[in-house]
């Protein structure tokens, strides 16, 4: 042989030698580079050199690799996590070259959506509320080409959280009245009704209280307190109070039944000295032309 090839690549940055591989090969002499089935990690600089007793020759060329296809990957496909914690996905494409966008079930996330960073290739997710739940998209775009991954948040254990409460309405007497408050909340919520924080109970024997409680198509717990043939003694300050393991939630508005006053008896009241402290005036009827509240003594814990 009258002369000697080599072939190189480039390499961050460094010039490696090209070795014989299953993917990769020199024929007629070292004349010509073979490489099967390019690949993107093909692609970059090539460099041959030419040896002969006289001397030595350099060329170098450019191999674009240009691939058809394009496929993503999230982990994990399935999350749960607990109410406020922090919650992570990895988005990873099979070209690296390619933009990333995360979506939360088909919408959107900018950078600061749903309390964490949704650009790149990791979607951080802080203070997980039951507005996290749900299905999130990575979606992989490179020029004309773009793939998908998707994968599921599930909430863990939170403490409950109302989704729809019933408003202060003020109605003729002699109707029947429904109030209505749902929760979502794991382990499911249980709720408990009061009248001027006084539980519905203690009211069962002088009132027309029906309490129906169901779980929705959604999984939140749904509790509906109905009073039949209202009367203005029934008039009053209705909670609804969700509660599990882990806390509570409640709601407060006026009933307010057309008639004439009444005071219900006002139970004790404590409080922790230096603490604020708020006293509703037990009343019903409707409507009130002015309240006063006299204070006698107060019982200090």
């Amino acid at each position: 042989m009258l002369y000697d090839v080599r072939w190189y690549r480039e390499r961050e940055g460094r010039l490696q030698p090209v070795l014989a591989a299953a993917d990769s090969w020199a024929w007629a002499g070292g004349a010509a580079q073979c490489v099967r089935r390019a690949a993107l990690a093909s692609a970059g600089l090539w460099i041959c050199k030419a040896y002969n007793v006289f001397g030595d020759a350099t060329a170098h060329t450019t191999l674009h690799v240009h691939d058809d296809t394009l496929s993503v990957v999230i982990a994990p496909t399935v999350l749960v996590a607990d109410a406020g914690s922090t919650a992570r996905f990895n988005c990873s494409a099979s070209d690296p070259r390619a933009s990333l966008a995360w979506l939360h079930n088909g919408a959107a996330l900018s950078g600061g959506a749903a309390g964490g960073a949704a650009g790149g290739a990791e979607l951080v997710l802080r203070g997980v509320a039951r507005a996290h739940r749900g299905v999130y998209q990575c979606v992989a775009r490179r020029a004309s080409l773009s793939a998908q991954a998707a994968a599921e948040l599930r909430l863990g254990e939170s403490a409950p959280e109302l989704q729809y409460t019933f408003i202060e309405q003020a109605l003729r007497a002699g109707g029947a009245v429904s109030l209505r408050c749902a929760a979502a909340g794991a382990p499911p919520p249980r709720f408990h009704w009061l009248l001027d924080d006084v539980p519905l109970d203690h009211y069962r024997a002088q009132h027309r209280y029906f309490i129906h409680e169901e779980t929705s198509v959604s999984g939140d717990v749904v509790s509906t307190l109905n009073v039949s043939a209202a009367s203005a003694a029934d008039g009053g300050r209705y909670t609804c109070r969700a509660h599990n393991a882990l806390g509570h939630a409640q709601h407060a508005a006026r009933l307010n039944i057309y008639g004439p006053p009444s005071i219900r008896a006002l139970g004790p009241v404590r409080v922790v000295a230096g603490a604020n402290a708020t006293i509703y005036c037990p009343y019903a009827g409707y409507p009130i032309r002015s309240i006063e509240v006299h204070f006698d003594r107060m019982i200090p814990l």
